[in-house]
């Protein structure tokens, strides 16, 4: 065991020089000043408030130098029925000239010490699964559905409240992720910066609802996309009438498409491309007896960061 670097969490000024050297990987289509203001005020909502944090390695003797950055958040989760806590882990970054060194592994590996109280730690990886399978890591299979948007008249399909559909919502697998309405509305703020920073429409409504289901919404407007974040249905025809929905609302926002992660309760349902997915990879540690991200069955993209 490498005993030279430690993991210990960034301060604010230290975020912000990681965000800044972060930008070539994930700021396309913002500024450096930009991106940074994103990350700030992505940071600034109350779930991210209550569940993140930036982890650096850096070698014993010296904080200054900082060898890999990674972001957990806390989230309540479910095995057999028992709730506890997991985290999901998020922008995994080293420099350039540091790679193939094995710090972003000996990172994450510090990290999952320091929570021991964890259920299972997940991420979604967009380099593959190799760099993580070998911290223990299982990846989940991943296939996308997408829809083109289009101008559809759908009736009876309602604004809903999303705090009461994610406390009532069944969750299937043995083991789940148990996101709440704040973390809708991260996915919502992240929205809100893009379509100020770039000048585009935010999709009118995040919730929609019908007799037998209901639908959770974000735009990805650095891709020109509404993602359904998460979708419950109890029929054919609440699932048809949520898609058209959202295949509406991404179109009046000026959208190309609507994406929706495939889970087991809507595999085979919708008429759409179905494409293996390139990136955002689930994947699984799991650190309690009897747990196996087999057990990891239903992911919607309400779940990524």
């Amino acid at each position: 065991m490498d005993d030279a670097s430690i993991a210990v969490v960034a301060s604010p000024a230290e975020r912000i020089t990681r965000d800044r050297l972060t930008h070539a990987e994930w700021g396309q289509r913002l500024s450096i000043d930009e991106f940074v203001q994103r990350e700030e005020r992505l940071r600034a909502t109350a779930w991210a408030r209550s569940a993140m944090q930036t982890w650096l390695l850096v070698p014993r003797d010296d904080r200054t130098r900082v060898l890999a950055s990674l972001e957990t958040f806390r989230v309540r989760s479910r095995h057999d029925g028992a709730e506890g806590w997991s985290y999901e882990v998020a922008s995994v970054f080293t420099e350039p000239a540091l790679r193939g060194q094995g710090h972003a592994s000996r990172l994450l590996d510090l990290v999952v010490r320091a929570c021991p109280e964890a259920q299972a730690f997940t991420l979604y990886s967009d380099v593959g699964e190799s760099l993580y399978a070998r911290g223990g890591f299982v990846a989940r299979p991943a296939w996308d559905l997408r829809l083109p948007a289009e101008r559809v008249h759908v009736g009876g399909v309602d604004r809903g409240d999303p705090r009461a559909l994610l406390i009532s919502r069944a969750w299937q697998g043995r083991f789940a992720l148990l996101p709440d309405a704040a973390q809708l509305a991260w996915h919502r703020e992240r929205e809100r910066v893009y379509a100020e920073l770039l000048g585009a429409s935010m999709i009118e409504h995040a919730v929609l609802t019908c007799a037998g289901g209901h639908a959770l919404l974000a735009g990805d407007l650095k891709h020109e996309q509404l993602y359904i974040v998460d979708l419950v249905v109890g029929s054919n025809d609440a699932l048809h009438r949520l898609v058209d929905a959202s295949r509406d609302a991404a179109a009046r926002a000026g959208l190309s498409q609507v994406v929706l992660w495939e889970t087991p309760a809507i595999a085979g349902r919708i008429a759409c491309e179905r494409v293996e997915r390139d990136g955002a990879l689930p994947m699984m540690r799991p650190l309690i007896a009897g747990l196996d991200a087999g057990s990891w069955m239903e992911i919607p993209r309400l779940l990524w960061v």
